[in-house]
């Protein structure tokens, strides 16, 4: 199993014995989800040109 399928295959678990609301709490509470993902990308992307 490649790691995005062992990933997808976790989230599907948690959401199915969780549900989507307490599966995003979950993530959250272990770190995930925090940040903003906007400047964050902005900063990562700023030196990438189209060459």
């Amino acid at each position: 199993m490649t790691p995005l399928e062992l990933r997808e295959k976790g989230y599907h678990i948690l959401v199915s014995y969780l549900g989507q609301v307490d599966a995003i709490h979950f993530l959250q509470q272990m770190g995930w989800g925090h940040g903003d993902y906007t400047q964050e990308r902005g900063e990562i992307l700023a030196s990438v040109t189209r060459e």
